[in-house]
């Protein structure tokens, strides 16, 4: 999915944040709270990005070249409209 129709399922306007070269990231405000949203050119950039931004803590719902980042209280609902895996910097999976 392209940040623009995360944000769209999210309903919300994306701030896009510059373009790195293999990925893009934007901010959502929604009524509920605040969302950084990433996509990936590549598996490996977003593994990459994924492994690097850990030890800054978070947490993530991982889709297929997208993560969304906020708090658990504001993913686990939107788990259920986009899919993915939820992902705490410091713990597995789920």
């Amino acid at each position: 999915m392209s940040i623009e129709q995360l944000a769209a399922i999210m309903g919300c306007t994306p701030s896009l944040r510059g373009r790195p070269a293999d990925y893009r990231q934007a901010v959502c405000v929604t009524p509920t709270g605040k969302y950084m949203l990433n996509t990936f050119d590549s598996d490996k950039g977003q593994q990459d990005w994924l492994r690097h931004s850990q030890m800054y803590g978070g947490s993530y719902l991982i889709g297929t070249r997208w993560i969304v980042v906020s708090t658990p209280q504001l993913l686990q609902p939107l788990r259920s409209r986009l899919g993915g895996r939820l992902q705490n910097a410091n713990s597995s999976s789920s």
